[in-house]
């Protein structure tokens, strides 16, 4: 699961892998946001809702068995190249975040993270209540990827939950990431409010822009 980012044609990669997967708008406002410019809208969105089927992945689900990850796997995964820094995850994992994910003959294919306190999203506080969870850090190697296993783990992570009586399941979707929406509408997943959170410099402001 190793990247060389030092690699000749990393960037090259990076970029093509991005164009691919409809994250143009993402990335180009990643660039703003180094030039002390964030305009982030997202989505509050509702999951694990009823008469949901049971995503279909390429191969054998047998292959692919499904557990919660303990300190040694998050400090397996601390050691690829990911979305997320390396002390993010170790730090989510220790203040009592779960997390669980997909292993591929031993080796990790996909993870998430699961929260079960309040969420802290830019200016704005999503309360928890003891029958609810919070689903987030997603994420696929790309070796992994095109074979449906982004839904099938958020799949298996709701029924995973409801047997501990969290019914109520939550996230957030960037308005421009568009493979989070794509597989989270296949989920049956129901967006619950638009929100964007504006910073300009040291000046910032979050504002509802519509509910549904």
């Amino acid at each position: 699961m190793s990247f060389d980012k030092s690699g000749r044609f990393y960037y090259l990669n990076l970029i093509r892998n991005r164009l691919r997967h409809g994250l143009i708008l993402f990335t180009l406002r990643n660039v703003l946001m180094r030039l002390g410019l964030n305009i982030s809208p997202y989505y509050w969105v509702q999951e694990g809702l009823n008469n949901i089927e049971e995503p279909k992945i390429k191969g054998n689900p047998e292959d692919y068995p499904i557990s919660y990850f303990d300190r040694n796997d998050i400090l397996e995964i601390s050691k690829t190249k990911t979305a997320y820094k390396p002390e993010v995850l170790l730090n989510e994992y220790d203040k009592g975040k779960k997390c669980i994910g997909i292993k591929y003959d031993g080796e990790i294919a996909a993870f998430m993270f699961i929260q079960f306190d309040d969420v802290n999203i830019y200016k704005r506080t999503f309360e928890l209540k003891n029958n609810e969870a919070y689903l987030e850090l997603m994420y696929t190697y790309n070796e992994f990827r095109g074979r449906n296993l982004a839904p099938y783990l958020r799949y298996c992570c709701y029924e995973l939950l409801r047997k501990e009586k969290k019914n109520n399941l939550y996230s957030i979707s960037a308005y421009f990431n568009r493979p989070a929406q794509k597989f989270k509408k296949k989920l049956n997943a129901k967006n619950l409010a638009l929100y964007v959170y504006i910073e300009v410099f040291r000046f910032s402001w979050d504002f509802v822009l519509r509910k549904y």
